[in-house]
């Protein structure tokens, strides 16, 4: 019998990351948190939009999260309908608010006393009255699911843009895995309107109180990161300066010829742009014959240098 062996060396103990090691909340808990986010985020919805609606006593309700592609997320939308981004949420989640023309009317009648009943056929453009009262409508909606989300003083809920193209907004991609939220505002009388929330699936446990404050814990960093080394400083992130922008009709549109004149309107300042989100605001001016951009200030402090 042979009794010579011949051992290996003992390879090093592996040490995993947090990000690796770390077990995310139960399938339990994640219900519970999702399911006080849609209880609280219907609450404030429906309290917040009341002044709207001469104080009248809403019912709001969000419904179960369905999972969705993007682009199946724009077919249900369609081509044309009332669309808001928003901005919500600590760190500046974008979401989409869909709903339709019909319902959108019905909202405007219903906020000046009428009864709110969406009329048979509905064509764009939006009445000025209908699109002033949305985007207050959007605004409450963002400023409600941010504080359900467990927001205080430093929570975001605004507007970015409305259009009637979902697509155009650009919330995701058609590619991404989406989630929607039914929303159905009440009022007394049987009288309901229909909206939907859209955003990408990875966002939807960003809004959970108890979830978001974890991830944010889990994913603190040692210290801060310096933007002017590496691995960051020659990243190259593509800056668009918004000189004007403006609507065509379809049939204005398709006249177009070449030699025709578009007047634009340059503004006072004009917004920076990092894909749809604006960082900073400038004046336009020249620099040894060229046009130049210079900095009167930022729009969010977490991109000052």
């Amino acid at each position: 019998m042979n009794m010579q062996q011949s051992f290996a060396g003992a390879r090093a103990i592996a040490q995993h990351c947090p990000e690796l090691t770390e077990r995310g909340p139960r399938p339990e808990d994640r219900a519970e948190f999702l399911s006080m986010w849609l209880r609280d985020g219907s609450s404030h919805i429906a309290n917040d939009l009341a002044p709207l609606f001469m104080g009248e006593k809403l019912q709001a309700t969000l419904g179960e999260p369905e999972p969705m592609q993007g682009s199946e997320v724009f077919a249900k939308i369609g081509p044309i309908a009332v669309n808001c981004l928003l901005r919500c949420g600590r760190d500046d989640q974008t979401l989409l608010l869909s709903l339709n023309l019909a319902n959108a009317l019905a909202l405007t009648d219903r906020s000046f006393g009428g009864d709110g009943k969406p009329p048979e056929s509905a064509e764009p453009p939006l009445p000025s009255s209908a699109a002033i009262l949305i985007d207050r409508v959007a605004q409450v909606i963002a400023q409600s699911l941010a504080r359900a989300s467990g927001g205080g003083d430093g929570i975001v809920g605004d507007v970015i843009v409305r259009s009637e193209s979902a697509v155009r907004l650009k919330p995701f991609e058609t590619v991404s895995d989406c989630t929607i939220l039914p929303l159905s505002i009440g009022a007394k009388g049987g009288d309901s309107w229909s909206m939907l929330i859209a955003m990408r699936a990875d966002q939807l446990d960003g809004m959970l109180p108890g979830l978001s404050a974890a991830a944010q814990k889990r994913s603190q960093p040692e210290g801060p990161a310096d933007p002017r080394s590496a691995p960051f400083a020659n990243i190259p992130m593509p800056i668009d300066a918004i000189l004007a922008e403006f609507d065509l009709s379809l049939e204005r549109l398709e006249t177009l010829s070449v030699g025709d004149e578009i007047p634009l309107l340059a503004p006072r300042e004009i917004p920076l742009r990092i894909d749809t989100r604006d960082f900073a605001r400038g004046a336009l001016g020249a620099v040894d014959d060229h046009m130049a951009v210079r900095l009167t200030r930022f729009s969010n402090e977490g991109f000052k240098p």
